[in-house]
This record gives structure tokens, sequence and C-alpha cells, in this order.
């Protein structure tokens, strides 16, 4: 007999998340309207519906979902991967508050310095 099921179902990554409750979750309790998204989709209700049931959804049908609701399911999911990862902003900020504590420290030895010639 031949199997059939999926190479990616059989061998699911540990703690991998379901999809399709992500973005069901998020519109519940945002409460958007399913039909609406439905028809931005331009896919049925039976096929959003299925979408929520799926463990997994294809990259550009959550792309697509995530521009709609201006949600980043994406980053979202991402967090579960439990590996580091830095945004390009992340890295911006990183290198700026290093530069903040590189002036600081001058700062500090600069009212030092103040400091002592003003004792004398």
């Amino acid at each position: 007999m031949i199997d059939s099921s999926k190479k990616y179902q059989k061998n699911k990554p540990e703690n991998m998340p379901h999809v399709g409750n992500f973005i069901n979750y998020y519109i519940v309790n945002q409460k958007l309207s399913k039909a609406q998204l439905a028809r931005d989709l331009d896919v049925g209700n039976s096929t959003l519906n299925q979408y929520f049931k799926n463990e997994s959804i294809q990259l550009a049908i959550l792309w697509k979902i995530s521009k709609l609701l201006n949600h980043n399911f994406v980053a979202q999911l991402a967090e579960y991967l439990y590996l580091p990862y830095k945004t390009k902003q992340e890295q911006k900020l990183e290198a700026h508050i290093a530069l903040l504590e590189k002036r600081i420290e001058v700062l500090e030895i600069e009212l030092n310095v103040y400091k002592k010639i003003h004792e004398k």
C-alpha cells in the first residue's frame, strides 16, 4: 500500500505552532469579519475555514492574510523557533545604544574631571 501522507506531516518539528489557530484566534479576539477576510482573499468561506483547521499554511497565503489584517503572523510564529534573530531595525538600535553608552562614558570622565577641578 502506498503511503499518501505528506512527509512534513509525518516528521512534524517539535513545538511547531498550529498556524490556522493563530490566525483564527487573532480574528476572533479582534472581532474581525471572517466573511470580509474571505472576500478580500477572493476565497470562499469554507476555504477560509479550512485555513483555520490547517496546522501549516503556504507562506503566500499567510503573507496575504498578514497584509490584509495588518498583523505580522510571520514574525509572531517565528518567535516559536527559539532561534536568535535580529531585524535590521534592532541591529540599528543596538548600534545606536552602543554609541550612546560610549558617549556616556566620555561624559562621566569629563564630569569627574570637573568635580576634581571644582574641589581644588
